[in-house]
């Protein structure tokens, strides 16, 4: 490791954290609103389920699982920015300006082990984001809603109360085992994958 590998991870996780500290609430609500389906509450606007999220869970709630979040700039964003520059440099040609398929093979790599490495955090970030939800007790079967030919009916687990990101790491491996860990890696990397090409191609080209 060089000091200019560590810099950079430093550099580029305090830059991500001093940034998402005003996006997280912004976050949170999309995270509810992709979630209203399973309550049947379809069309809220943002500003609907905000006054509904600070109504019952207090201002407070639309920094929900913001740990998480810190510790996704400190793992994805630090070692993304840092990892890209050390696979540029080898997979350039001495000499010779690097190409637009050395670029995106250097974004796409850090990329991948940056969100390998991140996605316990991740999980852990949307559980905490999309806890307040939730029922404070369990529910075992809840019908939101019915008509003559058809009743849609919800199953809920009760709140989990993650305390903070390391609570819910533990707990999260304890209850549900550590392979849960890694749910989702494989729609993550396809993300990836479609988010790093054009952006390469805008950038560096």
């Amino acid at each position: 490791m060089t000091d200019s590998f560590v810099s950079r991870c430093i550099l580029g996780g305090a830059a991500g954290i001093s940034g998402w500290i005003f996006v997280h609430p912004m976050d949170v609500l999309k995270v509810r609103m992709q979630l209203l389906g399973e309550t049947g509450k379809i069309g809220a606007s943002p500003v609907l389920v905000m006054k509904e999220l600070v109504k019952t869970e207090g201002v407070a709630g639309l920094y929900s699982g913001l740990s998480a979040a810190i510790a996704r700039q400190v793992t994805y964003t630090s070692l993304r920015i840092g990892i890209y520059d050390q696979l540029r440099t080898v997979l350039s040609t001495p000499g010779q300006p690097d190409s637009f398929a050395t670029k995106a093979a250097a974004g796409i790599g850090a990329g991948a082990i940056g969100s390998f490495v991140c996605c316990p955090v991740e999980v852990s970030l949307v559980r905490m984001q999309a806890d307040g939800r939730l029922p404070v007790t369990e529910v075992a079967h809840a019908c939101c809603f019915s008509d003559e030919s058809r009743s849609v009916c919800f199953s809920f687990l009760k709140r989990r109360n993650y305390s903070s990101i390391f609570n819910a790491l533990f707990r999260i491996a304890k209850e549900e085992g550590v392979t849960t860990y890694w749910r989702g890696a494989s729609a993550t990397g396809l993300t990836l994958f479609f988010y790093v090409l054009p952006l390469a191609r805008c950038v560096f080209q």
